[in-house]
């Protein structure tokens, strides 16, 4: 995979007292004491302070991918507070939900649903 395949799944940065500074989206600005994290998956990725990298890329193994890459939910009725939760820890349900109607997504986010979902068909 070329660097320019290659696409973040999870802007997500390690302060050194361990805590772990993720930017969910373009405009999700996140300050911890002298750093700071933004830009989300856009592709414009701006941090400040000494942090070390841990973000999760397309051509990362799959577990961390599970782990990293988080969907925004308002609840299965579209009435709770927006909550980002890890792809392993979503429902199935939703998952085939976000491939039948999320068409506008990008390829490469698709493909992570896909992968989760043939993932946990291997497993049944």
């Amino acid at each position: 995979m070329t660097l320019q395949q290659r696409k973040i799944l999870a802007n997500r940065w390690k302060h050194p007292d361990g805590t772990i500074l993720q930017s969910f989206d373009r405009h999700h600005y996140v300050k911890y004491k002298d750093c700071f994290v933004d830009g989300g998956l856009s592709g414009y990725i701006r941090i400040s302070g000494d942090l070390e990298n841990c973000c999760v890329y397309t051509d990362s193994p799959f577990e961390q991918i599970r782990e990293g890459f988080h969907w925004g939910t308002y609840g299965k009725d579209g009435d709770q507070p927006l909550k980002y939760k890890p792809l392993k820890d979503l429902d199935s349900d939703h998952i085939e939900a976000i491939l039948a109607t999320q068409t506008h997504l990008p390829d490469y986010i698709m493909d992570v649903f896909r992968k989760e979902w043939y993932y946990r068909e291997k497993l049944k």
